[in-house]
């Protein structure tokens, strides 16, 4: 178990290191067209790797539902990449977090 959590707490890591990448790059977007750039995260899939998003969204249609693409999985992939990335990194932290019960002294 303890393993699970370590192998989360560093997808965490390696996808706020992707958040903050993600972010930069906005910034300097954002310098260079004198205007708040934001790339959304399907620009950027679609970028980095155009045949593996429409594997997704066949594999999504073809195995979850046809409507769960365009009511579920679209609106994520019109929001900021850094900022989906940085809840995802939330999300993995959470599940990897070490909870240690606090020590309490019983007085005598």
């Amino acid at each position: 178990m303890a393993f699970v959590k370590m192998c989360f707490r560093g997808l965490a890591a390696l996808a706020l290191l992707a958040a903050f990448a993600a972010a930069i790059a906005d910034i300097a977007r954002s310098i260079a067209n004198q205007a708040l750039t934001l790339e959304p995260l399907g620009l950027t899939w679609r970028t980095w790797h155009p045949s593996s998003l429409q594997q997704a969204e066949f594999g999504v249609q073809q195995y979850v539902s046809p409507d769960a693409w365009y009511t579920v999985v679209t609106p994520v992939l019109l929001l900021p990449t850094a900022a989906v990335l940085a809840g995802l990194a939330l999300a993995f932290y959470l599940i990897g977090h070490r909870y240690r019960r606090p020590r309490v002294a019983i007085a005598r």
